[in-house]
């Protein structure tokens, strides 16, 4: 059986998780993908909330930002999914965040997950993907 685990880190009260809902299901048909955001990225370092420089990450972790406003990450064993906004160019956020929970994954990719639970602007220069809010994680286009 796979279990299902909510990333933010506090308990959010019920009625700030449905006005998030309703604001991005009422949004949903203004806010609608940049077609350079979508594909498939790869995870190439992360800079966690108040560290100097940055991790390079030397596994695979795949990113896919679908066209529907969908998204779904790869970490060593589990899977994540969740739906982003772009409300504005250069502004996104990554909302409804859960994972499988079949065996341990890595604490890079844990840490990975959250800072998406935390990103609230883009920038994409040449190939490269850059997401920032409480940290920032730079992504490689694959496809």
């Amino acid at each position: 059986m796979i279990l299902m685990q909510n990333l933010f880190p506090v308990v959010k009260p019920t009625w700030l998780l449905l006005l998030e809902v309703v604001l991005l299901s009422s949004c949903r048909k203004d806010a609608l993908a940049p077609a350079n955001l979508v594909g498939e990225w790869q995870v190439v370092s992360i800079r966690e909330f108040n560290a100097l420089s940055p991790q390079t990450v030397d596994k695979p972790y795949q990113l896919e930002f679908k066209s529907d406003g969908s998204f779904s990450f790869q970490r060593d064993v589990n899977l994540c999914y969740g739906e982003y906004l772009v409300p504005e160019p250069g502004q996104i956020s990554m909302v409804g965040i859960s994972c499988t929970e079949i065996c341990c994954d890595s604490k890079m990719a844990v840490a990975t997950t959250w800072l998406f639970s935390e990103t609230t602007t883009y920038s994409i220069k040449k190939k490269i993907l850059t997401l920032a809010g409480d940290g920032e994680i730079k992504l490689e286009k694959v496809k």
